[in-house]
């Protein structure tokens, strides 16, 4: 008995030392040769001041440093990491598409592997040109919730609102609230004229209700993405800041009901001015931080664009914005709000502005 028992003991620890001199000797051939098998995902591709990037290499072997070529620096904001050969970080700057060069090293030798990688700019100068909320090849989808647009949370994409320096953008309004609306008559009304309104232009964002007794308000988010780039289930695209933006806020006018005076509300603008013997007044709202632009007569002005009830506001950069759009009375109310291409006389030398009158006599 006592035999068989250090039999087994013993066949056991044969088996264990015949396991380890296996793992010893796996051990030694990874650390007695060059690693291989190493590659990068490629290409690499990412937007400045967006994406987060975390870049694991693959690779077979014992690597004890990894080295990047010295003649591409990756762009500011990305680091690499010479013991795990991981890039991380949120690039800051642009990149062309460039060709990276990484060694991976250990005492028997090394290899090396090429990968490419660009940073598209999500900084855009839009130089005041139009951007086209409808129209002529702007693609108007719902991807979440109604296809109205007209309840709350319901999201409105707006394809191929503009094309800046070769990117096409996109642009979807999220519909955030929705208080005492009686009646919708248009989401977005792309009619040039209807009853009691003219000069509208399908390029417009343009919604027209009908609010219950006391008034009511609509509060919209705008927010402009790479084209392509929307995902329904996370409700979000890749952010693009446009810079030198302007927005024109039309028909802050009344319905002939007593108080029903129309408003807008938003923030984050550098400018703003009032239009022409301007029927509308600015104030502050401490409650929801935003500038107020109220109708100051009751009056309906059918006439759209009519330079009264008008207000513009510039941007120097501009990614999404909050709007809110209201009467604070009974019944109809029609907005109109464009990015129009616009240019600033007053900035140009007096010897300029006198030659483009001279031209237009």
């Amino acid at each position: 008995m006592h035999y068989l028992i250090l039999q087994m003991v013993t066949g056991k620890r044969s088996i264990f030392l015949l396991l380890s001199s296996l793992l010893l000797s796996v051990n030694y051939m990874a650390w007695s040769q060059a690693p291989s098998g190493f590659s990068y995902p490629t290409p690499l591709s990412y937007f400045a001041n967006v994406s987060n990037v975390y870049v694991s290499p693959t690779v077979s072997g014992v690597v004890t440093n990894y080295a990047l070529s010295v003649f591409a620096a990756l762009p500011a904001g990305l680091t690499f990491n010479g013991s795990t050969g991981i890039i991380s970080g949120i690039a800051t700057q642009a990149l062309a598409t460039t060709v990276y060069t990484v060694t991976a090293t250990n005492s028997f030798g090394s290899v090396a592997t090429n990968f490419t990688m660009t940073v598209t700019n999500n900084y855009l100068d839009n130089a005041n040109k139009q951007i086209h909320l409808g129209g002529t090849d702007v693609v108007i989808t719902h991807p979440n919730g109604s296809a109205t647009g007209q309840v709350a949370g319901d999201v409105t994409l707006y394809q191929n609102v503009a094309t800046i320096s070769g990117y096409v953008i996109d642009c979807y309004v999220t519909t955030k609230t929705v208080v005492n609306v009686q009646q919708w008559l248009a989401y977005d009304q792309n009619e040039v004229s209807g009853e009691a309104y003219n000069s509208n232009k399908p390029d417009y964002f343009s919604p027209q209700v009908v609010f219950g007794n006391g008034g009511g308000y609509i509060n919209y988010e705008l927010q402009y993405i790479f084209s392509g780039t929307y995902n329904s289930i996370t409700k979000s695209g890749v952010n693009v800041v446009l810079q030198n933006v302007i927005l024109n806020t039309y028909d802050l006018d009344g319905n002939g009901n007593p108080g029903a005076l129309q408003y807008n509300e938003f923030n984050g603008f550098n400018t703003s001015e009032l239009g022409t013997f301007p029927t509308v007044a600015a104030t502050y709202n401490a409650t929801s931080n935003l500038t107020k632009f109220r109708s100051t007569s009751i009056n309906n002005t059918a006439n759209v664009t009519a330079a009264a009830t008008r207000v513009r506001v510039t941007y120097l950069n501009l990614s999404g914005f909050s709007i809110v759009v209201g009467s604070e009375g009974l019944g109809n109310a029609f907005f109109s709000l464009t990015f129009p291409q616009v240019l600033f006389l007053r900035r140009l030398p007096l010897q300029v502005l006198l030659w483009i009158l001279t031209q237009a006599l």
